[in-house]
């Protein structure tokens, strides 16, 4: 992370916040977070719930990651809802179009 230009964190939410395994790699950046400087941040949501607003726990958690770091750009979300089933991402054209979108101009 520290090398890198352009980050993209990416977690299913589970009981409206996100999973353990990225707070772990949040967590394990602790050590050296001073150093991940001027970073550009895409962050990809997956969620069962078809509700944006069910996902403010997990926006504040990130927002909160990237006012620890030194000059971040949150580039943008990508919020894939409704897809609490395998398969379901499948029926999400649009979101997967944006993904696309997102990673060909990153």
């Amino acid at each position: 992370m520290v090398n890198a230009d352009v980050i993209v964190m990416a977690t299913p939410v589970y009981f409206f916040t996100m999973s353990g395994q990225m707070k772990m790699l949040i967590d394990r950046t602790t050590p050296r977070f001073s150093e991940i400087k001027d970073k550009e941040f895409y962050f990809i949501f997956t969620a069962a719930t078809p509700n944006e607003k069910h996902l403010i726990n997990v926006k504040r958690e990130f927002k909160s990651y990237l006012n620890c770091l030194t000059n971040p750009t949150n580039k943008g979300t990508i919020y894939g809802l409704g897809v609490g089933k395998v398969g379901d991402i499948k029926e999400k054209k649009e979101t997967l179009l944006e993904a696309y979108k997102y990673g060909k101009n990153a």
